[in-house]
């Protein structure tokens, strides 16, 4: 048995691809799939009835850890998921990530995210393409991660915070946190440059508000100087990449620091690239 919530927002266009697998294996292994419409002003929430076995609640607040939190209240299975709407799992590798999370020391599992590069730019696949050979790389999470009751009792809500994956990887230290290698689940990266910009813009606000929030998180891989430099010159190819990245990086960076100076509410900055037919 497990259970899994899934908040979505605006979603219709791909969440079937989701829930397919999900409410397979729920049906089979007995679970509780939730689905928390989330300020939707589309289709998702009759796209998801359409799933044997899935709930949804509707709410009008657009907010990704308001939809977490309601989602809980309505899941009473461990193992938990948590799940973006947008990426695709098969359910062998949710039946693996299942029986992991199963096991008696299991805290956090998080799976090993492929990146889909069908139909994305150039920079945004060179940018990718570096950044998931750096080291770090190897050991996030994000998108699709599941705690046992045990993990989920680090933590009382979700707090109010843009990174939710971020926060919950900063209550386990890494020796707790298991990556196996025969999980993973498909992600379709933004296609142009400017969504891959606005994604990353947010992600990075994300981790500066958690740091604001509860303090830095020394156990969480990053990658230094050392690692990027390391890495750009293995090959022309790679150079090339890396100075993609960094060009990228340097550009998030400025409007992080832009918006911050502004004082301004920051909304969701969403990637839509990704969401329209390829």
């Amino acid at each position: 048995m497990f259970s899994a919530v899934i908040p979505a927002h605006n979603e219709a266009s791909g969440i079937a691809k989701c829930l397919g697998p999900l409410s397979e294996v729920s049906q089979a292994l007995g679970g509780e799939v939730v689905v928390v419409c989330n300020g939707c002003t589309d289709e998702t929430a009759a796209v998801a009835r359409r799933f044997p076995g899935v709930t949804v609640v509707e709410t009008r607040i657009p907010s990704k850890s308001h939809a977490l939190n309601l989602g809980d209240k309505h899941c009473t299975l461990f193992p938990r998921l948590y799940v973006d709407a947008d990426l695709e799992i098969t359910p062998e590798d949710l039946r693996s990530l299942i029986a992991h999370l199963s096991q008696p020391d299991a805290l956090l599992v998080a799976p090993k995210m492929r990146l889909n590069y069908s139909s994305v730019s150039r920079a945004s696949r060179w940018y990718h393409q570096f950044w998931s050979a750096l080291p770090a790389y190897q050991a996030r999470m994000g998108g699709l991660y599941g705690l046992s009751a045990a993990g989920r009792s680090r933590f009382d809500q979700f707090p109010d915070l843009t990174g939710d994956d971020a926060f919950v990887r900063s209550r386990f230290v890494r020796s707790e946190v298991a990556i196996p290698s025969d999980v993973s689940f498909l992600c379709d990266p933004p296609r142009t440059l400017t969504d891959l910009v606005k994604v990353r813009t947010r992600i990075v606000r994300g981790g500066r508000e958690l740091s604001q929030a509860v303090g830095a998180c020394p156990d969480v891989p990053t990658n230094g100087l050392s690692d990027i430099r390391a890495l750009m010159f293995r090959s022309p190819q790679c150079f090339a990449k890396g100075l993609c990245f960094l060009l990228v990086t340097l550009v998030v960076s400025a409007r992080v620091r832009w918006q911050a100076l502004r004082g301004a509410a920051i909304g969701w900055e969403r990637d839509n690239s990704s969401r329209e037919p390829g």
